[in-house]
């Protein structure tokens, strides 16, 4: 049988390692934590039973917190379906990019929204998805990409988006087009890679991800 007060414990737990997640987003944009780093702890917490990865995730923050600020390159937003690899992330900030946010689907599309209040477990359900974070693989929200992506570019003050596809992927590859449009119309500079899931050579993407960095820097 479900236990409500049972449920209501996980949902609260999921709601602190979440949020603990959204701030360290904001510490890697600071500079406290490398990007690629930071995707490899999102990626570990998640498989943890989730009263650990919560003490791990507050306890990680806390100590992120105390270290000062060295981001200074190009704010850029990253955009796609999984994490981008480590190699694609040295490449970036070689170039002279610091990735301040993402708007990615395994990242901050998964844990930027848990329902605040319900009164059972089924309208848990059907808030988490109706007033999740945009994402063309809920295709209800689909329409508020734009939006979404705008207020985060706004918010983290971004000169850029990369969006990073995965080979045959419909979700992105039907949406990107449009938001390229949408934004280089905005004001703000794209750049779309394509890589082989598992790909983890980035040396062919360099040149293109360093013009890129030149664009941003003369704008």
């Amino acid at each position: 049988r479900l236990s409500n007060d049972n449920f209501r414990n996980s949902a609260s737990l999921y709601r602190q390692l979440r949020g603990a997640l959204l701030e360290m987003e904001k510490e890697s944009a600071r500079g406290a934590l490398s990007f690629a780093d930071y995707c490899r702890l999102v990626q570990r917490l998640v498989l943890m039973p989730v009263e650990d990865a919560v003490t791990e995730a507050e306890a990680e923050l806390n100590a992120l917190r105390m270290k000062p600020d060295v981001a200074g390159g190009i704010g850029v937003i990253v955009s796609g379906i999984l994490a981008p690899s480590a190699a694609l992330i040295r490449a970036m900030e070689d170039g002279g990019l610091t990735v301040c946010g993402n708007d990615v689907a395994s990242l901050h599309r998964s844990f930027a929204h848990t329902p605040a209040s319900y009164s059972a477990p089924e309208d848990y359900y059907q808030a988490f998805y109706e007033d999740h974070f945009p994402c063309p693989t809920l295709l209800h929200t689909a329409d508020g990409r734009l939006g979404a992506l705008l207020a985060l570019i706004r918010e983290r003050k971004a000169r850029g988006v990369i969006f990073v596809g995965e080979k045959f992927c419909e979700y992105e590859y039907f949406e990107f087009p449009y938001l390229e449009r949408e934004l280089n119309e905005a004001g703000i500079a794209t750049l779309t890679l394509e890589l082989a899931l598992g790909d983890e050579d980035a040396g062919a993407l360099k040149t293109r991800i360093e013009a890129f960095a030149e664009i941003l820097a003369r704008r």
